[in-house]
């Protein structure tokens, strides 16, 4: 697995990379060479947050803790990245290395978090068909707010591709640019 770290305003001793090397490591079964691991460290106002994002085959996997040091905001975002794994293992054992989940990943979770959990059943409660009319990313944002939702699916006028305005939790606004898979 490709590991990239990067840092924002904080100081990322050897050590640290090293500690995510080698627990990255492990995730090394379930996923194929082409993984990709970005870890952002972010220092501020005290607090030290960790976004770990993982990406592989088309699946994103991604975490994000704070707490007052790297290494237990890290440990946080990768445990965390364990138990979507672990929780959807048996949708996930057809993309990935099939005898990935035979091994025991439990000392990656915290002790209290290894219990069995039950595989949620995601059942669609609600389907909604409609027409997408090709329009702007202002015109989807005025769209998004006129039916008051906090997303919107549109179709972008000059490119011809699927696009998402979402709302952000700290205002503004966010664009999802969706972009196919080519095998």
């Amino acid at each position: 697995m490709e590991t990239n770290i990067t840092s924002r305003r904080a100081y990322l001793n050897k050590t640290f990379k090293e500690r995510v090397n080698k627990k990255l490591g492990h995730l090394d079964g379930f996923f194929k060479d082409s993984a990709v691991a970005n870890i952002v460290a972010i220092e501020e106002k005290g607090r030290e947050t960790i976004e770990l994002t993982i990406r592989s085959g088309g699946m994103v996997f991604r975490a994000q803790k704070t707490t007052l040091n790297f290494i237990e905001s890290f440990d946080l975002a990768l445990s965390a990245i364990m138990r979507q794994l672990l929780k959807n293992k048996t949708r996930l054992e057809k993309r990935f290395k099939s005898r990935a989940y035979e091994k025991d990943y439990a000392e990656l979770l915290p002790r209290e978090e290894n219990e069995e959990q039950t595989t949620p059943d995601y059942n669609v409660v609600k389907s909604k068909k409609f027409i997408i009319k090709p329009m702007d990313v202002q015109e989807a944002i005025l769209q998004m707010n006129l039916i008051e939702h906090e997303f919107y699916v549109f179709v972008d006028v000059a490119t011809n591709d699927l696009n998402v305005v979402y709302k952000r939790r700290n205002g503004g606004y966010g664009l999802i640019e969706a972009t196919p898979i080519v095998d």
